[in-house]
């Protein structure tokens, strides 16, 4: 990025350099497995690490099995499908189980089914999925240059779906159809 920017400014050229992840890494400290939770017996399953759903057409199963693991003990939550917090806007109902087991930051969540890929790795490996409010390095990174941006500023973290307005109102374009996003963002970024 300094070559180019230097590149850029030996060149006098106006363009504008927006550098974007969609999140940061955890270090895992431990594993939980779930395999031992009877009431899973029989249960479609995805997912693993941070997040794991299990999927059961029969209600009764689900109430039974939710009950279950709240009476596990370890570091992790469990979630009925609509009770999953609203910020994590988890809102498509095909991408989300019945139930939902979320780890604390740091915790892999395993189940038999589902082989963990960090099980007996290193505890160096990290990953994300984590909510970022509880573990600030999950936040992505955001780096904007340019004739467009304010110099040295240092923003808040905010979610990556304020990223597209940015990029909008720097070519100012506009958007043809609702987006999750607004101009906050932008607005205090921009000149």
């Amino acid at each position: 990025l300094a070559k180019l920017k230097a590149f850029i400014e030996e060149k006098k050229l106006d363009v504008q350099i927006i550098v974007v992840s969609d999140h940061g890494m955890k270090k895992i400290t431990r594993t939980i497995d779930l395999s031992g939770v009877k009431a899973l017996q029989g249960f479609k399953n995805s997912g693993s690490g941070a997040v794991i759903s299990f999927y059961s057409p029969d209600a009764l199963a689900v109430k039974k099995a939710y009950a279950e693991l709240n009476k596990v003990q370890g570091a992790f939550h469990t979630y009925l499908a609509n009770d999953l917090p609203k910020s994590w806007q988890f809102d498509d109902v095909n991408r989300r189980g019945d139930i939902i087991v979320v780890g604390e930051p740091g915790v892999s969540i395993s189940y038999s089914e589902v082989p963990n890929a960090y099980a007996g790795k290193s505890k160096n490996v990290g990953s994300h999925g984590w909510d970022a409010k509880h573990a600030p390095e999950l936040n992505g990174i955001f780096i904007a240059y340019g004739t467009a941006f304010k110099k040295a500023l240092k923003v808040p973290a905010f979610d990556n779906v304020h990223v597209y307005p940015v990029v909008i109102d720097v070519l100012q374009l506009k958007s043809e159809t609702k987006i999750d996003g607004d101009d906050k963002v932008s607005k205090a970024i921009r000149k």
